[in-house]
């Protein structure tokens, strides 16, 4: 059995989702920070390794494999925190895209119950 739809339970979900949007922004701004702090820790470290007189090699491929392999931990925890912003700017649209649909579908209804009254214009 399906729920009936009502101009009250569509805006009752929109503010729901508008709420779930304000907090998916926000843990999408501090996600971003966390993707950026990674992203120099990551770079300084490779930057380090690379022009650390150890790391030498016959050619700048081989010194930049070096480098890769002594900043492994700093990359890993570049990519997953890559990920988890991906993962939230993601949960984001998709909160974003379901509002739309609540909204069209908000508009309609108010269509049909205005015309089904008679009074509408």
């Amino acid at each position: 059995m399906s729920e009936q739809i009502t101009p009250a339970s569509v805006e009752s979900e929109i503010m729901r989702l508008s709420a779930l949007l304000e907090q998916a922004t926000q843990l999408t701004a501090r996600r971003a920070r966390a993707e950026a702090t990674a992203y120099v820790a990551y770079k300084s470290a490779f930057a380090r390794a690379i022009v650390d007189p150890s790391c030498d090699g016959r050619n700048r491929e081989e010194r930049e494999a070096k480098a890769t392999l002594r900043s492994l931990e700093e990359l890993d925890a570049h990519r997953q925190a890559d990920a988890l912003l991906t993962a939230s700017q993601e949960a984001g649209r998709n909160i974003r895209q379901q509002l739309s649909a609540l909204q069209s579908i908000n508009g309609n209804l108010r269509h049909l119950l205005t015309n089904a009254t008679g009074m509408g214009g």
